[in-house]
């Protein structure tokens, strides 16, 4: 399988069967994500965004949601066995760019407890540092941490850099930056890959 595929799932009511000699018209199928997106936008002054890269994100995924009402979920569906051990590929821009784009993680749960909560690791450049140094960017900032649903966008808007972040991505902790994100479904909306 492409590793960049994105596992999808859709479902239409018919009202007459199928068989050989019918073939009804499924007209529209509304198609859900089964992964969330994630972008960020540079906006802050004196920082370069470098790169984006997913940390503690699950190991499985459930194509079919629970809980699904409009094509909308309002929790996630985590598998059975799954665990938050995957770190992302980085997605980067050797240059630096104001937006980074093309993360899609596994629907997490909420965790009380940061260091164990699905996060974001933003590598950047701060002022005239030719180094690259990393900051923690959680996904629930106003409730317990780590929560993404399936389907839905996270947009992730850095307005604000006062400092270097940690020398590794395995030790960025949520300091030196601010930050807001916008979480919408995009189900709704047409799905842009």
């Amino acid at each position: 399988m492409d590793k960049r595929a994105i596992p999808m799932f859709g479902e239409k009511e018919i009202s007459v069967g199928i068989s050989e000699e019918t073939q009804p018209d499924l007209g529209t199928v509304t198609l859900i994500r089964s992964l969330a997106a994630v972008t960020v936008k540079n906006t802050a002054t004196d920082f370069t965004l470098t790169s984006i890269q997913g940390y503690r994100a699950n190991n499985k995924i459930r194509i079919i949601p629970e809980g699904l009402v409009d094509n909308k979920v309002s929790a996630p569906t985590i598998p059975e066995g799954s665990e938050a051990i995957i770190t992302s590929e980085r997605i980067y821009e050797d240059l630096g760019t104001d937006k980074l784009e093309g993360l899609y993680l596994p629907e997490s749960k909420s965790e009380d407890d940061a260091s164990k909560a699905t996060c974001l690791i933003i590598g950047g450049k701060y002022g005239q540092d030719p180094e690259e140094t990393y900051y923690r960017v959680d996904f629930g900032k106003d409730k317990p941490f780590g929560q993404l649903l399936r389907n839905h966008r996270y947009n992730i808007k850095i307005t604000t850099v006062t400092g270097p972040g940690t020398t590794h991505p395995d030790d960025a902790v949520e300091v030196n930056i601010e930050y807001t994100i916008d979480d919408w479904s995009k189900s709704d909306h047409n799905i842009e890959l």
